[in-house]
């Protein structure tokens, strides 16, 4: 699966939702669904990232930076 696919198949399920809520990914790895809610929910949404692999949210760190540069 590529990240739009994540996306395909996230968006339906957050298409009513709040866009200032928060959410936790829990087991979030390197981010692939972390980075696919940012997309579907938008900048005002809060989105945890949890994993107890800190490579893997390094990693998620630094895919998120390069894929939404005006946000942290």
């Amino acid at each position: 699966m590529n990240h739009n696919d994540h996306v395909d198949l996230i968006k339906p399920a957050f298409i009513d939702e709040n866009p200032n809520a928060s959410f936790a990914d829990f087991g979030a790895g390197s981010g692939a669904f972390t980075l696919a809610l940012r997309e579907v929910l938008g900048e005002s949404a809060t989105i945890y990232a949890v994993d107890k692999d800190k490579s893997s949210l390094r990693e998620l760190e630094n895919s998120y930076a390069t894929r939404f540069h005006s946000t942290t």
